[in-house]
């Protein structure tokens, strides 16, 4: 069902938007969108704060007598120290106008449709960190 490609499209989607990476944190040396947060020196240094994880790939398969596709929900979380969820849902916004109804290039797959369906905004429990879950369905043929 081709995740691993249709993850890899969305890292490219968010990570090539110059407006997008420079709202995100410097302080990694890379850009701040990981499936895998790189262990920090310090976990408690807020400079490491905002950024992305694109968690979340569950795909269905649907064919048709000639085509074999899938639709995929995607979680993709921003992550922040700001105090309020401002900081965190304006990159939220970021992503949501990078993604819905717009062309994703998915390798091995036709893009037919993507479309954020959900955000939410929530404080962790360590009640410093605040994150904003967007929920996002992606249907794609495989070539």
């Amino acid at each position: 069902m081709r995740t691993g490609a249709l993850q890899a499209a969305l890292y490219t989607k968010l990570t090539c938007s110059s407006s997008l990476v420079e709202a995100l944190s410097s302080e990694w040396g890379l850009d701040p969108v990981f499936d895998h947060v790189p262990q920090v020196p310090d976990p408690q240094n807020d400079a490491y704060f905002p950024y992305i994880t694109v968690s979340q790939v569950t795909a269905n398969q649907w064919d048709t007598d000639g085509t074999n596709g899938a639709s995929a929900i995607v979680q993709i979380d921003v992550w922040s120290r700001m105090r309020g969820l401002l900081q965190a849902r304006d990159i939220a916004q970021r992503v949501y106008d990078l993604l819905h109804y717009q062309p994703l290039t998915i390798t091995g797959a036709t893009h037919i449709w993507t479309g954020v369906e959900s955000v939410e905004g929530s404080t962790d429990p360590d009640g410093k960190t605040r994150r904003a879950m967007l929920t996002a369905q992606v249907v794609y043929d495989a070539i």
